[in-house]
């Protein structure tokens, strides 16, 4: 398997992890592309970023920021899979 920054906020708690709340407000970051994006995926070692349907309403996931600033891998449906550039 792939490790993986966040998910669920729930699964990221319940997995016992410290810094859950600050992996999850990265994870919005990185998904909707704003300020701190770039450090955030430095920080976290990001390859990919998942956006689906629950990534567009719980973190104001950006397809237009990804679109610009990553390499669409794969896509099925709504959900979308960008390499990291």
């Amino acid at each position: 398997g792939r490790r993986a920054l966040s998910g669920y906020v729930g699964w990221t708690y319940d997995l016992g992890l410290a810094d859950w709340n600050d992996r999850w407000a990265a994870t919005r970051t990185i998904l909707s592309g704003d300020d701190g994006t770039t450090e955030a995926i430095r920080r976290y070692g990001v390859d990919y970023v998942v956006i689906g349907p629950s990534e567009r309403l719980e973190h104001e996931a950006s397809d237009e920021y990804w679109e610009s600033n990553g390499r669409l891998v794969f896509t099925a449906g709504d959900h979308r899979i960008y390499a990291v550039d």
